[in-house]
């Protein structure tokens, strides 16, 4: 799933994959002018972790 989510007033880009029931595993992109892309390799660990990407306020 992907798409904007509102968290704390804000609308801020979230992609998520595996199972909610799993522990969470959080990724984010590090410094501003980037995104989340390069680090969705990361989203192959979805079998034993619930993966959340998100895009920092402004990226």
């Amino acid at each position: 799933m992907h798409g904007t989510e509102r968290i704390n007033g804000v609308d801020l880009f979230v992609r998520r994959f595996g199972d909610p029931a799993l522990p969470m595993l959080v990724i984010v992109h590090g410094g501003p002018g980037w995104d989340h892309s390069y680090l969705l390799p990361a989203s192959k660990l979805r079998d034993i972790r619930h993966v959340v990407f998100f895009d920092l306020r402004g990226c």
